[in-house]
C-alpha cells in the first residue's frame, strides 16, 4: 500500500487499476504528466528515478572512455607532451590527464599551471605543414571540403598569434619534425607509457635492410 500511496503522490497513477508492473506505472506516470511531441521515454524514467529516487553517493557513472582522453588527442602527440615534462621537469594537463585546458576561449593540446606555458602540437595533415604538403595546398581537402591546407595552416598560425598576443609563451612542435627525432630522443618509457594509456600499439617503419623476425606463442 506505501507503494501504491508513492506513485499516486508522485505520478497520479495507480499500480493496481492502471499499471500492474514497475515499467507500465513509469510509462504511465510518463505519459499522463510529462509526454511531450518528441521526447523519449527512457529519458524521462531516467530523469523521475534520478531526481526522487537516488540518493547522492550511492553509484558512480564512468563516461564513455572513463575520465581520460575526454578530448582526441594523437598518440604521437601525447608522446611530445610526455618527453616535454621530462626535458622540463613540469606536469602539463592535456588529454592524457582528462581534458585538454581551455586558453583565451580555446583548447590547447598542453598547459603548464606553473609555468603558464602552452603547448601545441601541430600533426601535419590536420594543420597544413607547408613543408609536408607543397601542391594543391588551395584545393578542397578530402575528408572537410569546406577547408583547405593553406587555411588549415593559416588557422594555425592565427591561434597561435592570438595566444601570444595574450602574454602565454607558446612551445610549438610540427609532427615532422619531432618524428625525425622520436628514435633518439624519446624513451621506451615514454612510448610504453602512452601505450598503456591508449591501449595503442606503435606501428614501426622499417628501413631499408631490416627485416621482421617472427615470433611464435
Amino acid at each position: 500500500m506505501e507503494f501504491r500511496k508513492l506513485l499516486l503522490e508522485s505520478g497520479n497513477v495507480c499500480p493496481f487499476t492502471e499499471a500492474t508492473t514497475l515499467p507500465a506505472a513509469c510509462n504511465k506516470i510518463y505519459r499522463r504528466n510529462f509526454l511531450k511531441a518528441g521526447t523519449i521515454l527512457p529519458a524521462a524514467c531516467n530523469k523521475i528515478y534520478r531526481r526522487n529516487f537516488l540518493k547522492a553517493g550511492t553509484i558512480g557513472i564512468i563516461p564513455k572512455g572513463g575520465y581520460r582522453w575526454r578530448d582526441n588527442q594523437s598518440i604521437i602527440a601525447t608522446q611530445w607532451l610526455l618527453w616535454e615534462e621530462k626535458q622540463r621537469g613540469i606536469s602539463i594537463q592535456h588529454a592524457a590527464r582528462g581534458q585538454e585546458a581551455v586558453i583565451n576561449g580555446v583548447k590547447v593540446d598542453g598547459y603548464c599551471t606553473e609555468t603558464g606555458q602552452v603547448f601545441e602540437f601541430h600533426g601535419c595533415f590536420w594543420h597544413g605543414c607547408p613543408r609536408c604538403i607543397v601542391v594543391q595546398r588551395n584545393e578542397p581537402c578530402h575528408n572537410e571540403p569546406s577547408t583547405t591546407m593553406e587555411r588549415r595552416y593559416e588557422d594555425t598560425c592565427a591561434k597561435t598569434e592570438r595566444l601570444r598576443e595574450a602574454g602565454y609563451e607558446v612551445i610549438e612542435r610540427w609532427e615532422c619534425d619531432f618524428r625525425n627525432t622520436m628514435t633518439d630522443e624519446i624513451s621506451p618509457a615514454t612510448t610504453s607509457l602512452v601505450r598503456q594509456w591508449r591501449g595503442a600499439t606503435k606501428i614501426h617503419a622499417l628501413k631499408q635492410n631490416a627485416y621482421v623476425k617472427p615470433v611464435t606463442r
